[in-house]
């Protein structure tokens, strides 16, 4: 099993996420993390049926804010407009994604973490079932991030200097991926897995 990495990075700071689905059946992992306790119910549209993946999180460091993850999975290709939905009013919305291709093109979820920190360079980490698994994350930096250097790991940031950070192609060892900063604060991080014949753990998509 593995993922491919499809585009660049997908990212928003309302509440309408421009999209440009490549290929029917992609996955699209979206993290929406907001402030004011009010956190992303829902995501619609866009060219993709979304489902809500692991636990939606709120700060106890961080009070306030909350964050959750969705996946896409592609109905329609070419541009379109998702619209994201939240459970009162935030005044701060910030998302972050990446389209990916899965080797069979069904996908799980495996893990959830969460970094809630005062300020930290390691991100949450995470023990794949098996390999070939993809880890995705994305966090509020309190200054800037920095790119870190954990080998298999692609960094990017969002407009407002927020980390974004995947692997396509975990090994089965542990994931303890790190930012080239200290001041990220918070956010989650997921582990999707291509399912294994047998287990029912897992919801699967689609």
């Amino acid at each position: 099993m593995s993922f491919t990495t499809v585009g660049s990075i997908i990212q928003t700071s309302t509440s309408t996420l421009s999209l440009s689905p490549q290929t029917i059946g992609d996955l699209i992992v979206l993290e929406v993390i907001t402030d004011s306790t009010a956190p992303c119910t829902n995501v619609s549209g866009g060219g993709c049926s979304w489902t809500p993946v692991g636990a939606t999180v709120a700060g106890s460091v961080n009070t306030g804010n909350e964050a959750a993850i969705f996946i896409g999975t592609v109905t329609a290709t070419g541009s379109a407009s998702a619209t994201l939905s939240f459970n009162g009013s935030p005044s701060i919305i910030r998302a972050a994604g990446q389209e990916f291709r899965s080797s069979v093109g069904t996908w799980t979820l495996d893990q959830q973490s969460t970094l809630d920190n005062s300020g930290t360079s390691a991100l949450p980490a995470l023990t794949p079932v098996g390999s070939g698994e993809l880890y995705f994350g994305y966090f509020f930096d309190s200054n800037a991030v920095a790119a870190g250097s954990t080998a298999g790991y692609t960094y990017n940031s969002d407009i407002h200097n927020n980390g974004v950070i995947f692997n396509q192609s975990c090994s089965s060892a542990r994931q303890s991926p790190a930012m080239g900063d200290s001041t990220n604060t918070f956010g989650l991080a997921v582990i999707i897995q291509t399912p294994t014949v047998g287990n029912t753990a897992y919801l699967v998509f689609p």
